[in-house]
């Protein structure tokens, strides 16, 4: 199978590093603050506590995106580069999408719509409330995000790493009142990548990281 998405593992770790380094360096909305950031992107432990979804083609790696689970306030403030995060934005534990990268040649084309289809569908079949993201304002995805109808809190303060002349912004959608909403927009921009990309491995229904909901689906 030539085209195809499915689950990364340590196996794919090299790949994934390089293509998050790759994207992040040459990001449009954001500039690293040093390159000493480059080293966080690389594969982890908290990969390997996490879902880390990938999309091939032709043997190649040409799109990544991770979700970890944010545990409490104070992993919240880890998660949006010390932001404060107002007490009526929080609902812990929560999802919320990471280290989502594509080659530049692919970009916009569809596949990161493709695999936050599959997140936002498996944080609902897990149970979570909210889903969140963190993002620059006015961002290539935001747009995307407003119509699936993600709320946004724009930082007041420039963020430490990341530098952008436009604001980063907390970003969450209430998935029991907009997920499913959410889940028709998204197949119905990204049929053709879908059709495009079958899933292969083990079924991807729920998240599998260390921190689960515990209102049952």
């Amino acid at each position: 199978m030539q085209h195809f998405m499915r689950r990364a593992t340590y196996e794919d770790a090299r790949a994934v590093s390089q293509l998050r380094q790759a994207a992040y360096k040459s990001s449009p909305d954001f500039t690293l603050c040093n390159t000493d950031l480059l080293d966080k992107l690389a594969w982890s432990r908290e990969d390997e506590r996490a879902d880390v979804l990938g999309i091939w083609s032709e043997g190649m790696l040409v799109a990544t995106m991770r979700c970890d689970v944010i545990a409490d306030h104070a992993h919240a403030l880890v998660q949006f580069d010390g932001m404060p995060v107002p007490a009526d934005r929080d609902v812990w534990p929560s999802p919320i999408l990471t280290r989502g990268a594509t080659v530049r040649s692919r970009a916009g084309g569809g596949l990161n719509s493709l695999m936050r289809l599959r997140f936002v569908e498996a944080s609902m079949n897990s149970g979570y409330q909210r889903l969140y993201g963190y993002v620059v304002m006015g961002g290539a995805r935001t747009h995307l995000m407003q119509a699936l109808g993600y709320e946004f809190l724009p930082r007041e303060d420039a963020d430490p790493e990341w530098a952008s002349p436009s604001h980063w912004a907390m970003a969450w959608i209430d998935l029991r009142a907009r997920g499913a909403a959410a889940v028709a927009h998204l197949k119905a921009v990204c049929s053709n990548e879908e059709a495009q990309h079958p899933w292969v491995g083990p079924k991807f229904t729920r998240l599998a990281g260390s921190i689960h909901a515990s209102t049952p689906p």
